[in-house]
């Protein structure tokens, strides 16, 4: 628990951030005394507001009619790209009107603590989408996204810096509220639910029905031949055990009539999800042997992927990495206006620090983070990818016996001290720190539903009917 308030989102917070657009029932009716919501009918003087565009007012901030429009296809089109079934307009516009709701709320709260947008891992995840669609480079995405719909570049980067805020924002909010012990590990490791522990590998087979022109040249009946050959090839995977090549080039052969381009493809072997992109490993790992998934757009065609089999890893991982021992010491603040006392009480710290003050007893006397105070701020040994990148390059930058200049992160004002560095073979080391992530991700959303339904009660909400 001790490095929980420095780790990044991978403890758990991919599971947490589901909460970060999920939908919270709001009740028909409600007045400004229950949970502050009130829905407001268009007939009143506030239709006026409504025909200008306005759905709903988030404390200080409005859900515009556009804003709702654009997320429900969003909602539809994810809900058939996944393969899911439609429900009801009536259900998915609630749900949509909910999440909005929930995003604002989230967005307004991390915008009075003062936490800023961090732009090179907004870049990093732009880089990550434009390579798994094979662009070279980001202005590549932006000219195809903008070329399909203009201003859609924007409206995805706006999407994924608001994603980053709020993960950063729920990460915040969990410290201090995981608990999970060492008992708890260790009861972890000696159970069969070890296994997750161990890489897993995947063997698919992977097809590609080419468009028969470049993307932004076809005809709305080269896309539906292209999608219908897709289709057809969808069920022959579905319904017959295809898997050794002579199989595979039996199927293609039966496909090569409908399609003038061949349709490309094989059995891939067996890889790691994590050597392949984000996007489509989330699609891989989430499919059962046999199952197929539905055509998948991508800038060159129509991918349709089968999962063969899954086994344990069988190549041993590198253990040995570098790790810093450290100290630190953390000032907190609260929102924008403790941040200046915040900031005032890190430089003078600092300041004791260059006249010979002692590291640890400073840390001991000041320092708000409770799992390390006590301990003058030892940290003890940390790993690369531990502590949110704010903090982990002020280590690596801090030369070994020395303190760093007062830096800031999520949490607040810190200075970090590095003692010494070494090489290390985590083997077992990984393995608890892996069990600790998996017990976190357990407790992380029921957490995070509790923190929204107190948010949303606190807070004003206006719905225009």
């Amino acid at each position: 628990m001790r490095k929980l308030m420095l780790t990044r989102p991978m403890l758990g917070l991919s599971i947490a951030m589901s909460w970060a657009f999920t939908t919270v029932a709001m009740p028909a009716q409600a007045n400004t005394t229950q949970a502050n919501t009130t829905t407001v009918s268009a007939s009143s003087s506030e239709a006026t507001i409504h025909s200008d565009g306005i759905l709903a007012m988030v404390n200080d901030s409005v859900i515009l009619k556009s804003d709702f429009e654009r997320a429900l296809q969003a909602e539809r089109l994810a809900l058939q790209a996944n393969g899911e079934q439609l429900i009801s307009d009536s259900q998915l516009q609630t749900q949509t009107l909910d999440g909005l709701i929930i995003k604002q709320l989230q967005l307004d709260y991390a915008k009075r603590l003062g936490l800023t947008l961090n732009a090179d891992a907004v870049n990093a995840e732009l880089n990550d989408i434009a390579k798994s669609q094979n662009f070279h480079s980001l202005t590549q995405l932006q000219q195809h996204m903008d070329s399909q719909m203009a201003g859609s570049y924007a409206q995805l980067h706006q999407q994924i810096a608001e994603k980053q805020i709020i993960q950063a924002l729920q990460q915040r909010q969990l410290y201090g509220e995981l608990s999970i012990n060492e008992q708890d590990i260790q009861a972890f490791l000696q159970s069969p639910e070890s296994n997750l522990l161990t890489p897993k590998e995947y063997e698919t087979l992977h097809f590609r029905v080419p468009y028969l022109s470049d993307i932004n040249n076809l005809s709305a009946n080269e896309q539906q031949h292209a999608m219908n050959v897709a289709d057809t090839l969808v069920k022959a995977l579905q319904n017959n055990d295809v898997r050794t090549q002579p199989q595979i080039n039996q199927l293609l052969s039966s496909l090569a009539t409908q399609y003038p381009h061949p349709i490309e493809g094989g059995n891939m072997g067996y890889h790691l999800a994590d050597n392949l992109p984000a996007a489509l490993a989330d699609r891989i790992t989430s499919l059962q042997i046999g199952e197929v998934t539905p055509p998948l757009i991508t800038q060159h065609g129509l991918d349709i992927i089968k999962l063969i089999d899954v086994r344990q890893s069988q190549n041993e991982q590198t253990n040995i990495i570098p790790q810093w021992h450290t100290q630190h010491i953390l000032i907190k603040n609260q929102d924008q206006q403790t941040e200046p006392f915040a900031k005032q009480k890190i430089d003078e710290i600092h300041n004791a620090l260059r006249h010979g003050e002692d590291f640890a007893q400073l840390a001991t006397m000041y320092s708000q983070d409770a799992g390390s105070a006590g301990k003058g701020g030892d940290l003890d040994w940390v790993s690369e990818g531990e502590m949110v990148p704010e903090f982990e390059a002020m280590m690596k930058r801090t030369p070994i016996g020395n303190f760093s200049t007062p830096f800031a992160t999520q949490f607040g004002w810190h200075i970090v001290k590095v003692s010494a560095t070494r090489q290390k073979d985590i083997s077992n080391e990984r393995q608890r720190q892996q069990a600790l992530m998996i017990l976190q991700s357990r407790q992380a959303p029921q957490i995070i539903e509790e923190w929204l339904e107190q948010l949303k009660a606190n807070s004003y909400i206006r719905v225009y009917q």
